[in-house]
């Protein structure tokens, strides 16, 4: 529905509002004072009563001096420098009234289509929660400086109204929060119907240095085809946000470590046959096979670095969070319609904000 209200008023502009106004300021106005004052003032004094008719609502505020002031002043410059550069270009053109009518039109559709944006995207924070926790924000005084922008959702099932909401275009993205995982991903799956989850986590080491990250949930990443797969959609991801990918493929143990283990020799066999296909894919692809070196990884400034599977993949996550002194800023579920970001329940919201905000 916004996306049709746009667009025909976008029609209107180009085709009513901005044919009217030309037609009366350039086509008459300008015309008559031009021929009576020359081109210098005859186009001043039109750009003048065009931006003068255009603020005749400021007369609501002319009982307050101060605000009627502000507001001439920050809306008066606009309206008279598009006034004069359309009587400018009605003189170039020789008094073509097609050239002002087009310009004016797209002008006015450009404008008002920026400020829709703004309106659309003065977003609206909704937080669900149960009785226990609706009741705890609603104490909280930070939220009650922000009761315009914050909408509370009380909900005996919150994880589930959540998705409603979205279902049903209401929100248009979510943050985890403290939902439990199994049931926040269970949601997912089921409204967007599908069976693999591939989460892209943005960490920061302990001194700053900040990377993509993944699998980072226990089942995902298990064997090949769904590593590539996620290879895949991460460098969609980069590309979506401008940023070349450098990557680092991770394994469970050295080259030198193969025939030790059964389970390590899989872990480099894949990651090497992953290594190889995506170099083939795309020979200009920057990846590496770090083996168990996840600080060579880091050393080398690597921007997505991807772990042997799920579990340890969660274990590394955990280990540099929690104990290692970095920060994660939440995780984006990739190849989704809408927005969803992923945070950890024993971490801090506020951690995530960044992410949201860049995406």
């Amino acid at each position: 529905m916004d996306v049709f209200v746009l667009i025909l008023m976008i029609l209107l502009m180009i085709f009513i509002v901005g044919p009217c106004e030309e037609i009366l300021f350039r086509g008459f106005m300008q015309r008559g004072l031009v021929r009576t004052l020359g081109d210098t003032w005859g186009i001043i004094i039109a750009a003048i009563i065009f931006a003068g008719i255009h603020l005749v609502g400021l007369i609501l505020y002319i009982l307050n001096p101060i605000i009627f002031i502000i507001l001439f002043i920050y809306m008066f410059a606009p309206y008279i420098a598009i006034s004069i550069m359309l009587g400018l270009l009605f003189r170039w053109r020789e008094e073509n009234l097609v050239a002002v009518i087009v310009t004016h039109g797209v002008y006015n559709s450009i404008l008002q289509a920026s400020l829709k944006f703004l309106k659309v995207y003065n977003s609206t924070i909704f937080l669900f929660g149960n009785e226990k926790a609706i009741t705890s924000i609603e104490n909280n005084k930070d939220y009650k400086k922000s009761t315009k922008r914050i909408e509370l959702v009380k909900s005996k099932t919150p994880e589930n109204e959540i998705f409603n909401f979205l279902n049903n275009n209401i929100i248009h993205a979510i943050v985890r929060g403290n939902f439990s995982s199994s049931k926040f991903l269970k949601n997912v799956k089921e409204l967007f119907n599908v069976t693999v989850i591939n989460r892209l986590a943005l960490l920061e080491t302990y001194d700053g240095f900040q990377f993509f990250y993944g699998p980072i949930g226990i089942d995902e990443c298990n064997n090949i085809d769904s590593k590539i797969d996620f290879v895949n959609k991460a460098i969609k991801q980069f590309e979506s946000i401008n940023i070349e990918p450098k990557i680092s493929i991770l394994s469970g143990g050295r080259l030198g470590d193969i025939g030790r283990d059964a389970i390590v020799d899989k872990t480099i066999n894949i990651a090497e046959e992953v290594v190889e296909y995506l170099r083939k894919e795309n020979p200009n692809l920057r990846i590496n096979h770090d083996e168990i070196l996840i600080e060579n990884a880091i050393y080398n400034k690597s921007n997505l670095i991807i772990a042997p599977d799920g579990i340890s993949g969660n274990l590394i996550y955990r280990t540099l969070v929690h104990l290692g002194g970095g920060n994660a800023y939440g995780a984006i579920y990739m190849d989704l319609d809408h927005v969803i970001i992923d945070t950890s329940r024993v971490g801090s919201l506020s951690n995530s904000i960044p992410f949201v905000l860049f995406l």
